[in-house]
């Protein structure tokens, strides 16, 4: 079964290929006014969304659940505790954070990977 992977940004067209997937992986800076637990307005149902990537960490929905768990953090200084590293998170989110009992901490992005994304921006607007 192949892969699309699309980057979309705005809303045209967007909505017809996020509710036509499967399964949407969002990408997006933490911080409160974007990470809110109700949105005021929706441009897409939103249940295919599985997967928050932030450059916090990695949220997800465990299990069936309908909210996110952080599932993998990335902390914020070298040799930071973890819970030092959840306490800054939790302030970066505007829900009561659900910490997954497999936490990890997110490896460093490899460097082809890296090379990968900027193909999608090659100007640097985003990456």
């Amino acid at each position: 079964m192949a892969t699309l992977l699309a980057y979309l940004v705005g809303s045209g067209g967007a909505n017809d290929i996020a509710n036509g997937n499967r399964e949407t992986v969002a990408v997006i800076n933490a911080d409160r006014q974007r990470l809110v637990e109700e949105v005021p307005y929706i441009t897409f149902s939103g249940k295919n969304v599985k997967t928050l990537v932030t450059d916090v960490g990695i949220f997800e929905k465990i299990g069936g659940e309908e909210t996110f768990a952080l599932t993998s953090y990335i902390p914020s200084k070298p040799k930071q505790a973890v819970e030092e590293a959840i306490d800054g998170i939790k302030e970066r989110v505007g829900w009561e954070l659900k910490v997954s009992p497999n936490l990890k901490e997110a490896q460093p992005v490899a460097k082809g990977e890296v090379t990968l994304l900027r193909l999608f921006d090659p100007k640097g607007f985003y990456t």
